[in-house]
């Protein structure tokens, strides 16, 4: 039986929803920007590793939270029946990778990857289920050291891009994160819900006292990292020397990166999964952060292999957003050659320009039109005609 032609405008739903291609300008700029990112953290002397696609649900669950794990694509393996998801983090894999072929490694290990992560969409907010990621994880390294090496080599691969304008946002899951898990069970969750929109009224109705005013003092705490010495006592007293210790080292170590750096204590991005620093990198004009990270020393446990562990990990669709708004993205591709003539003609001079290392492209001879569609559709900044045909 003959399958009917499909028309064009029958092709543009096969793509599913949240998924897009990456023609080959678009394609090459991604590709210069991770080739980029990864040579800026092989300096810090992270080895690049490649995880499989999907893994076991069993093993990706043990290390995302319960919002992700809701995220995952599942399918079932037809050979063996298992239930396997496609990966919507890096990081399980890299703490099963380290769980298990890095056991007898003495630490610490640099590990970095570059690749796509698919979630569902969550909300409006993200309309992309493949998210598109370079990054590093630094295991079996004691903080303040790895968190602020973390950071720097973060930092360092965008200012590599071009990208100077930048903000470091800090924060701590010792400080909110850890005062909202010991609060009663009955308003955990609310608690949470309301701070994380900045909903003062709902979470002023489920607390009081002590603890209504502990939650607005760390709340409170944001803004330059200039201001951290003045609400240094207050915090101390409020039992979080730890959180200000970790917090003044890694802004001391990160005054020499040139990056402004602000810290939130109200913030609570990876709540239950960060255990320590965590941190993200903002631009203006990009409605997203471009990477982000922090420290995460339970996740190797839940395989175990337990260790202390942080990274990191770039939004490079985000990372060429930045750079488009300031003119940096331009087309990485060299220049093409198209050499128009019979086969015979065009060989040798195709061959001798190969061999001088030109990018060469070769096509029969056309009508003139047809030609200045495709050298416009194609970029091609030189047509040769060895037969002069």
């Amino acid at each position: 039986m003959s399958v009917p032609p499909i028309g064009p405008t029958e092709l543009t739903p096969m793509l599913p929803e949240g998924l897009r291609d990456l023609l080959p300008e678009r394609a090459a700029r991604r590709r210069a920007v991770a080739r980029t990112v990864l040579s800026a953290f092989e300096r810090y002397g992270y080895a690049t590793v490649v995880p499989p696609a999907f893994e076991r649900e069993s093993v990706v669950a043990r290390g995302v939270g319960g919002a992700v794990r809701r995220e995952l694509l599942r399918f079932l393996d037809p050979e063996v029946g298992d239930v396997l998801v496609l990966r919507p983090d890096m990081t399980p894999q890299i703490a099963r990778l380290v769980a298990t072929r890095y056991r007898e490694h003495p630490g610490p290990i640099r590990l970095s990857y570059e690749g796509s992560v698919v979630r569902r969409p969550r909300g409006r907010a993200r309309r992309q289920r493949q998210l598109s990621q370079a990054g590093i994880e630094c295991i079996g390294f004691a903080p303040p050291h790895a968190d602020l090496e973390v950071i720097a080599a973060t930092l360092d691969a965008l200012h590599a891009l071009g990208l100077r304008d930048l903000v470091v946002e800090l924060s701590h899951a010792g400080a909110l994160s850890a005062v909202i898990d010991a609060l009663p069970a009955a308003v955990r969750e609310p608690v949470a819900d309301a701070v994380a929109v900045r909903d003062h009224a709902v979470w002023r109705s489920l607390l009081s006292g002590a603890e209504l005013a502990h939650v607005e003092r760390l709340v409170a705490c944001a803004g330059e990292a200039s201001e951290l010495d003045g609400w240094s006592a207050g915090l101390r007293a409020l039992g979080h020397a730890d959180v200000v210790d970790a917090l003044s080292a890694v802004v001391a170590g990160l005054e020499r990166s040139g990056s402004r750096v602000i810290v939130d204590l109200g913030e609570l991005r990876g709540r239950g999964y960060y255990t320590g620093l965590f941190f993200e990198v903002l631009a203006d004009g990009v409605g997203s952060p471009l990477a982000g990270g922090g420290r995460y020393d339970a996740l190797l446990g839940r395989y175990g292999a337990p260790r202390t562990a942080t990274g990191a990990a770039i939004d490079l669709e985000a990372v060429e957003s930045a750079l488009a708004q300031r003119g940096l993205d331009r087309d990485p591709r060299p220049s093409k050659v198209l050499v128009v003539g019979s086969a015979a003609a065009r060989a040798s001079t195709a061959s001798r320009l190969r061999a001088e290392g030109r990018a060469v492209s070769e096509c029969d001879p056309v009508d003139e039109e047809t030609l200045s569609r495709l050298v416009a559709w194609e970029g091609y900044t030189e047509v040769l005609r060895p037969d002069g045909g």
